[in-house]
């Protein structure tokens, strides 16, 4: 016991845990020497999500985004939650094998158009990336009820939060912002103002989900760690995601992660046509796992 506890952890989204691995292993060498273990207690999770870390996939063995599956709150995974994806579904989970290439292309080119003039582009993003409970073999689903990795995590977070008067929690992500930086996104429930807390930690992006800078999400498991923290009377906390950007923050890379996510679904889904395996992987590889050197 002392006066916090530090908890860093990975591999949530599976492909996304090459990367975390990576942090932890630099965290271990040059940072864990300069704590103080009498004061600060400490939980590493290399890999929250070890199936999807294993076969390359963002979410778990039953097609769960567990980053949509933290839902604490009654009716948390209600089918009713993100009507609008209903929508957009079959443009987002085509119920077809996925054709070569050049006709790949050109049917997600179309469908992308035709969903852009409407329901629009920012319905779009918001109905596709807040989570939906409606669609088992869609992307993004945050499933029925608590996962099997989903209820260790959150029984963890007990575990400190009994044990220690402040939680500091940072998750590892890849994916998100520029290119060339990683950005902190804070919580919605953070009291804290991003500009404050850039301020603070010295250091130039912090973000809040759910607002312009950053997509809303159900069922997040940063909010959960706040609403866990809320049940213990006289705890604090600071969570937040560290989101290494890959394809950049640009309109067109917008697209191209859109469109591998979609590709990989509906390969895994459906199967792929002639050549398409290997361009799901490379494009897949490179919106959560680069391969450029100087980017790693």
């Amino acid at each position: 016991r002392g006066a916090r506890v530090l908890a860093l952890t990975a591999g949530q989204h599976g492909i996304e845990g090459y990367v975390g691995a990576a942090v932890l292993r630099r965290f271990l060498g040059e940072f864990l020497p300069r704590l103080e273990p009498e004061t600060t207690g400490l939980l590493l999770v290399h890999a929250v999500n070890p199936w999807g870390m294993a076969h390359r996939r963002r979410t778990n063995a039953a097609n769960v985004d567990l980053n949509r599956n933290f839902a604490l709150e009654p009716g948390g995974f209600d089918p009713a939650i993100n009507r609008a994806y209903d929508k957009i579904a079959g443009f987002l989970n085509p119920a077809r094998p996925l054709p070569a290439p050049l006709l790949a292309r050109l049917a997600f080119a179309a469908g992308l158009l035709r969903h852009l003039l409407a329901p629009g582009p920012a319905v779009l993003r918001r109905a596709a990336l807040l989570g939906q409970y409606r669609h088992p073999r869609g992307i993004y689903y945050g499933g029925t009820g608590l996962q099997p990795e989903t209820a260790v995590m959150i029984e963890r977070y007990r575990d400190c939060l009994d044990a220690y008067p402040h939680l500091v929690l940072l998750d590892m992500h890849t994916g998100y912002g520029p290119r060339w930086q990683m950005s902190v996104v804070c919580s919605p429930l953070e009291a804290g103002e991003p500009a404050a807390l850039a301020r603070r930690f010295g250091y130039p992006r912090v973000v809040k989900a759910g607002g312009d800078a950053f997509y809303a999400m159900q069922g997040d498991m940063i909010d959960c760690a706040y609403r866990l923290a809320a049940q213990v009377p006289g705890r604090r906390i600071f969570a937040a995601s560290f989101e290494f950007g890959t394809l950049g923050d640009s309109l067109l890379a917008g697209i191209r992660s859109l469109r591998a996510t979609v590709w990989e679904n509906q390969a895994r889904c459906h199967g792929a046509g002639p050549g398409m395996a290997a361009v799901v992987a490379r494009e897949y590889g490179a919106l959560f796992y680069p391969s450029d050197p100087a980017w790693r």
